[in-house]
């Protein structure tokens, strides 16, 4: 797990994909990712990124999340999100 670099441990790959490896490896994917995001957060001088929630898993591994309060996304934002 210590092979991936930070710049790839937030690709999207299909849970599937990644249970493949073993569930160790997932927790320890998991784990990096943690580590990642609480050392960018401390970077960040103050500034709080939005809160966001798991809202549901679907059959075929998707992920749907929700923020708990509003935001507002620059125009074009969603459409780099879904492509």
């Amino acid at each position: 797990m210590e092979e991936i670099e930070p710049t790839l441990l937030f690709t999207p790959v299909p849970l599937v994909a990644r249970l493949t490896s073993g569930i160790d490896n997932v927790k320890a994917l998991i784990l990096r990712q943690r580590e990642q995001v609480t050392s960018l957060a401390a970077q960040s001088q103050g500034l709080r990124p939005p809160e966001v929630r798991i809202r549901k898993f679907d059959s075929s591994g998707g992920l749907s999340l929700r923020f708990t309060s509003e935001i507002s996304f620059p125009a074009g934002t969603e459409t780099k999100i879904k492509d």
